[in-house]
């Protein structure tokens, strides 16, 4: 009832009609009170309908849920990442690092001789090439024959056709027992 008072109350205040006719008819007091009811009972609906339902934070909690395990799997996956690019980095450092022994060595001694030797080193002592049975172990600072050793180095050496003095060096370093590996080839003259 009250509902409807504010209605007409509402109707009669946008009619052109000027004058008393809206005193006369409803007194200013039965206005205010219309309106200051009609306010309350809006007010009052909006106000019992605080906090949230319990399907709300179950949604709420899902969600953040779903975030969190996305989260935790990417940042999981990109710590992988950096440690197989970590690897990499590292065999192709040693790989590098031997590759540039044996040129300098190039510059001393006939690398041709080492032909057909398995990862061969060349000893002062008895100024020859000895193999090295499926080349070295090596860690990732560069030291060999450690506890430590994770990398498996190989190289060989061949001549580039007849040519006395051109070698072709080939690094290849492994690891992972030998599931990766990176290889370095370069061209040697002397």
């Amino acid at each position: 009832m009250l509902y409807k008072r504010q209605v007409i109350i509402h109707n009669f205040r946008r009619s052109p009609i000027r004058g008393g006719l809206r005193d006369k008819v409803f007194p200013s007091y039965l206005k205010k009170q219309a309106i200051i009811d009609f306010r309350d009972l809006t007010m009052n609906r909006w106000k019992n309908n605080s906090g949230m339902t319990l399907i709300e934070v179950i949604i709420a909690v899902a969600l953040a849920s779903i975030g969190m395990l996305a989260y935790a799997m990417l940042s999981g996956s990109a710590i992988e990442k950096n440690t197989q690019s970590k690897r990499s980095t590292v065999a192709v450092t040693l790989a590098q690092g031997k590759a540039e022994e044996l040129k300098d060595l190039g510059t001393r001694i006939r690398l041709v001789d080492a032909d057909g030797l398995d990862s061969p080193v060349y000893s002062t002592s008895t100024n020859s090439w000895t193999p090295t049975s499926g080349g070295e172990s090596i860690d990732g600072e560069g030291n060999t024959g450690t506890a430590n050793a994770y990398y498996n180095r190989s190289w060989t050496i061949t001549p580039v056709g007849s040519a006395t003095y051109f070698t072709d060096v080939v690094v290849t370093v492994t690891w992972e027992n030998g599931a990766r590996s990176k290889s370095i080839e370069t061209l040697v003259t002397q």
